[in-house]
């Protein structure tokens, strides 16, 4: 990773190697031509690493000093007596040397530069019982292990190998076969293949050994050749013929796309029997661990094995053209280069595969897309895409450095949403004849590498628009994301509802300090891609991107962000934008996703001191009500919107936990009166019906609906009749995710001992009843049973008897050692206020202060007996201090007279910070 101020340029090499799996290295000559940069030089260098140059001559006379600098993996070449390397255009440099071969035995072992993996194949196969297989791994800066180079993406040349080694063996590389000649012993040949296209020499690659083929040809169209596309691997070949079926499909749809044929002459995938990076994108020569594309038929009917294969191959695919045939100047651009190949391969698969969308898969919006926008909240951590990569500058120049260990995640996961939120801003077909526009300059574009501002700026030259440019500068320059609040409201003049938009930066306060103030942070307008929604169900392509700090529009909108594809938040802050919600609601038009995000978007705000609302609140429980309060004939399903209801209820769940702490019982009603009219329009709120239902989001909502309603008389009927089923069968009736709350509820029901051992007995051993409950995920029924009993643990503690509840803290007690031992808590935590002696007035939290005060002392000693880890028994410990603490966060004053305050003060002071924002919400609430 270290780059070279060089008087000569390599823009050709001609390597010549000797493989002999006899011999643990290899041998080479390798003849380089170069171009010169500085007239009157007495030396130059290239990269190098554990080679040893025995001879070196320029242009076929002069011979050279080596001088090894093993400290920065360099070699100095230098003139015999210091006189000038004679002035020309281009010299030829000839280098005899030796290198070492990694040998790679295990998954662990590194695949850097040159390496060789001997392994049994499973037909006994050739050469008796080992099989071999070389290959190279040259990304970022390993070439120079088995090659002297300028092992830098800036600088681009062309290619042309050779290889002699066994006759038996296969040979591929990054160009096609030009010719194979035996030896005169028959038992070695010598492979030479054609010169490559222009690269980077991180991109060139080969591989050599026992490798299996199949192949196809796809025909050209007009005057172009058939393109050859081949699979090799070193065992069980045929079972990577879905990948080929991909490459067929996916091949001419790229060709399209970018406006231009496939970039090389032929397409190979090798799978290889380690690979540290799992995949390389080598010139028309892919890399992949052979377990990635060898899929049997057991594996090729798991419907999640095809969609990671198909994203696999056509992201790889897409780098052909993207990071292979325009290849970019330094490794900073890394994640954008792997960017644009997720963002092209899901955007077609979803294009082209029925069934399949990727944008508004569950993967890519919770966990890549709200996965990420949940990292760059945060404001002690968040970076740009810019300050992203330099903040990684000395990792980057380390010796040795990976791939892995110079790629940004988030960087990556916004470059994706940057890409897509610029496409439907510009409109697909214009974005794809700007990308074309790209490739069809190839004096530009492919005989130099490129920074990816070149292509947006040429893209608005095409589009004649400044806009491209400066979209994507603010998306790498800026840290972070936006939110944007809109408020409707009543124009005086007109007498219309108009619209105002005003951007902030968002950033979630659980880190921050109590005394931050919200205008101390950078909050620099971003260019955001609106993606408005008006009424009727309309897009808004009167003003598609906001770039200013605030955005009045003469029209009132419906939602922001629809289909949640953006990369920001949207406040909605005037009661006018429920009203008009709940009205396209009650139109059928808005989508699940789109009040799917709404509510996802209010859940990252209610609790946020610095963004949260009253109307926030009253919002999200206006938008539940109405669905609650559709005529009598419309029932949930019709309305299909499992999603955001499951999304909206988890909103509600939060509300309660806040309530609970603070004891605000008048909340928790509300809210559970409001569950009480959607479990009245549930379409499946009967045991036969649950146990029919297919839709995961579905069940979620109904479980929410049960966990918020379990105190009430028909929930609680319902929960018996579904206990029942749990603890008897008959099988598969009960879906898992309900199980939860069918065990909350009961809790509540249970007033007798004989009562409480029916789900305690479930804690000791849930094997009986795994058969009874239906899991679609396909766990095993091993971790099922584990699963469950963790269930019940979680749900014991919702008793509301003097004698259960100290039965409870006994049995908490006894086993204090064991893991999750502190979700037992929850319940009692739920229920602290909760009157248990009504002669003595003793309440559930009394109880367990009593309790809490007389085993402390005693728990610290045996957790720390009980693990080979004190710092596990500190945090277990911790953990159940927290949760008692919790049924006092409003009785401070008590908690701090405790004897033993200092024992505990740390976990109070914890509890103070986490609990400002229950604080928030019920200041919210009450306003």
């Amino acid at each position: 990773m270290l780059a070279l101020e060089n008087a000569l340029i390599p823009t050709h090499y001609a390597l010549e190697l000797t493989i002999d799996p006899a011999e643990q290295g290899f041998s080479a000559v390798a003849t380089i031509a170069l171009e010169e940069r500085v007239s009157g030089a007495t030396s130059f260098a290239l990269h190098c690493k554990d080679l040893t140059i025995t001879e070196a001559t320029l242009d076929d006379s002069l011979q050279l000093k080596v001088a090894a600098q093993s400290d920065n993996e360099q070699v100095v070449f230098s003139t015999p007596d210091g006189q000038p390397i004679p002035a020309d255009s281009s010299h030829s440099l000839r280098i005899v040397y030796t290198g070492k071969v990694n040998d790679v035995r295990t998954a662990r072992d590194k695949t850097l530069g040159l390496f060789r993996a001997n392994y049994m194949r499973e037909d006994g196969g050739n050469a008796g019982a080992d099989s071999y297989i070389y290959a190279t791994h040259c990304q970022p800066s390993f070439a120079r292990r088995f090659l002297p180079c300028v092992d830098e993406p800036a600088v681009k040349a062309t290619f042309q190998l050779t290889i002699t080694s066994l006759a038996r063996f296969t040979a591929v590389s990054v160009s096609p076969v030009d010719s194979v000649a035996k030896l005169d012993d028959d038992k070695r040949s010598t492979t030479t293949f054609h010169k490559t296209e222009l690269l980077p020499v991180s991109l060139f690659g080969f591989v050599l050994g026992d490798l299996e083929r199949i192949s196809l040809e796809l025909p050209g169209e007009g005057d172009e050749k058939p393109l050859p596309i081949s699979v090799y691997s070193p065992l069980r070949v045929a079972q990577a013929t879905y990948a080929m079926d991909i490459a067929q499909k996916y091949i001419p749809l790229l060709q399209q796309f970018f406006g231009c044929a496939f970039p090389a002459p032929k397409l190979d995938f090798v799978l290889l029997p380690f690979l540290n990076d799992m995949v390389m994108e080598n010139f028309s020569m892919i890399t992949v661990q052979m377990d990635f594309l060898l899929l049997s038929p057991q594996s090729l009917a798991n419907e999640q094995v095809r969609n990671q294969t198909l994203q696999l191959v056509v992201h790889e695919m897409v780098h052909q053209w993207m990071g292979n045939y325009l290849s970019f100047d330094s490794w900073e651009h890394l994640a954008f280069n792997e960017s644009f190949a997720t963002f092209l391969a899901y955007d077609l698969i979803s294009k082209h595969e029925d069934g399949i969308n990727i944008w508004e898969s569950d993967n890519y919006l919770n966990n890549e897309l709200g996965g990420t926008m949940l990292a760059d909240s945060d404001l002690q951590t968040s970076k740009s895409i810019y300050d992203a990569f330099h903040s990684q500058r000395e990792a980057r120049t380390r010796l040795g450095v990976t791939t892995n260990e110079i790629f940004d995640p988030v960087s990556y996961q916004k470059g994706i949403t940057m890409l897509r939120s610029l496409q439907l801003s510009t409109g697909e077909s214009f974005f794809q004849q700007a990308i074309a526009a790209v490739f069809a300059e190839t004096k530009q574009f492919h005989d130099v590498a490129v920074k990816p501002m070149d292509i947006f700026t040429k893209m608005g030259e095409v589009l004649k628009s400044q806009n491209v440019a400066n979209f994507v500068s603010s998306w790498t320059k800026l840290p972070g994301l936006p939110v944007v609040s809109v408020s409707t409201t009543v124009d005086e003049t007109s007498k219309q509802l108009t619209s105002t938009l005003t951007q902030h930066r968002f950033f979630a306060a659980d880190n921050i300090d109590a005394e931050f103030k919200k205008d101390e942070i950078e909050d620099v307008p971003y260019h955001i891609a609106l993606m408005t929604q008006l009424p009727g169900g309309e897009a808004d392509d009167k003003n598609t991107l906001m770039t200013d700090r605030s955005l009045k529009l003469n029209y009132r909108v419906t939602a922001l962000n629809s289909r949640a594809q953006g990369y920001y938040r949207v406040s909605y802050e005037t009661q006018e934008c429920y009203d008009e919600i709940c009205k396209e609601l009650t139109l059928g038009n808005i989508s699940d996703l789109t009040l799917l995000k709404i509510f996802q978007d209010l859940s990252y705000f209610i609790g946020n001191k610095f963004f949260q609302l009253p109307v926030h609140i009253t919002g999200a429980m206006q938008i539940l009500n109405h669905i609650a309060s559709a005529p009598a004939d419309v029932k949930l399903g019709d309305l299909k919107l499992w999603k955001a209801l499951a999304e909206g209820l988890s909103v509600m769940q939060t509300i309660v936990q806040a309530a609970v702490v603070h004891n605000r019982r008048a909340i928790i009603t509300k809210i559970s009166k409001l569950a009480t009219k959607l479990s009245q329009k549930a379409d499946n709120w009967s045991v036969e019906g649950i146990a029919k239902v297919q839709d995961g989001y579905e069940l979620q909502t109904l479980s929410k609906i049960i966990a918020l309603t379990s105190t009430t008389k028909p929930t609680q009927e319902l929960c018996q009749e579904l206990f029942k089923h749990i603890r008897q069968g008959p099988n598969n009736s009960v879906p898992i995710e309900i199980v939860s709350s069918v065990y909350m509820s009961i809790s509540y029901q249970m007033t007798t001992i004989k009562e409480w051992k029916k789900l305690f007995e479930l804690i000791k051993s849930s094997a009986g009843i795994a058969s009874h409950i239906s899991d679609d995920s396909g766990t095993p029924e091993s971790q099922k049973t584990i699963m469950l009993q963790n269930l019940a643990i979680t749900n014991l503690g919702f008793v509301t008897t003097e004698e259960l509840v100290s039965k409870l803290l006994n049995f908490i007690n006894t086993n204090i050692a064991a893991e999750g031992i502190e979700n037992a808590f929850i319940g009692v935590n739920y229920n602290a206020q909760v009157v248990i002696n009504k002669s003595s007035g003793l309440k559930v939290r009394d109880a367990v202060w009593k309790w809490f005060k007389l085993n402390h002392a005693q728990w610290k000693k045996t957790l720390s007996r009980g693990t080979n880890n004190n710092n596990t028994a500190d945090e277990r410990l911790e953990k159940i201090t927290f949760m008692v603490l919790q049924m006092f966060v409003e009785s401070g004053k008590m908690i701090e007279k405790y004897e033993h305050f200092d024992d505990i003060k740390s976990v109070w002071e914890t509890l103070q910070r986490e609990d400002r924002a229950n604080t928030t919400i019920i200041a919210g609430f009450t306003k």
